[in-house]
């Protein structure tokens, strides 16, 4: 999450380092080829009304994830982080005003407390978060949160609210002179979030499926879920 006096310029390239602790280091990198490569991109609403196509590119490189978009005039960056076979990316539209862009992963403890890490489009590191509830119960609720950026740099402290949304959350943060909105699902005990300033803010599932990708999107601008097939066109030996 950018902090108070220190965005950083939009950039359609962006970088994430990946935290891979848990993942055995052969089988991470085995994964991470999976998500690699040009995909060409069919998709529509789930219903398979409004169908479009265009195409998607994912790179990695030292552990860093580089992900850019397009479908007609539509132009995505994002960035994301890889949990087993699925890859969470934070996705804003530069053609509809997204600011800032990231991504957060969040774990709520026995005692109430969220632990996060987050990526911002600046692609400087990883930062962390963590947030103290008012004593409600389960995720719902808000949270008082002390954050830090990359590297141990500029601390921030604030707000966080989450809502219910069909599907997922809904992620509100208040840090001041920034607000923030994301989309945030669950996923085996963690929950993920998408965030940005201003603009069309977008949380993307893409699920390995043998020799495809699955992705599922939700839109800041919309309860309607995309649904994607990625089809690769371009291996990653091939991606310059």
């Amino acid at each position: 999450m950018a902090l108070l006096g220190t965005l950083s310029p939009i950039s359609l390239r962006l970088s994430l380092t990946v935290l891979l602790v848990a993942i055995p280091a052969p089988l991470a990198a085995q994964q991470s080829s999976a998500f690699e490569g040009t995909w060409e991109v069919a998709g529509s609403l789930e219903d398979g009304s409004s169908p479009y196509q265009g195409s998607t590119r994912i790179r990695a490189e030292n552990g860093a994830f580089f992900v850019e978009a397009e479908a007609g005039e539509i132009r995505l960056s994002g960035i994301g982080m890889m949990d087993g076979d699925s890859l969470f990316v934070g996705l804003g539209s530069w053609t509809r005003g997204a600011k800032a862009v990231g991504i957060f992963s969040y774990a709520l403890l026995p005692d109430g407390v969220l632990d996060g890490r987050w990526f911002s489009i600046d692609g400087q590191g990883v930062g962390y978060e963590k947030g103290v509830s008012g004593g409600h119960e389960g995720l719902v609720g808000s949270y008082q949160v002390q954050g830090r950026g990359p590297g141990n740099s500029g601390a921030y402290r604030g707000t966080l609210t989450i809502s219910n949304r069909t599907p997922g959350y809904w992620f509100d943060w208040d840090l001041g002179k920034l607000k923030y909105r994301g989309i945030g699902i669950e996923h085996a005990g963690q929950y993920y979030s998408s965030w940005c300033i201003t603009g069309v803010c977008i949380l993307a599932r893409y699920q390995i499926a043998g020799e495809t990708l699955e992705g599922s999107l939700l839109r800041s601008d919309s309860p309607l879920t995309q649904k994607e097939k990625l089809t690769r066109i371009i291996s990653p030996q091939a991606t310059p």
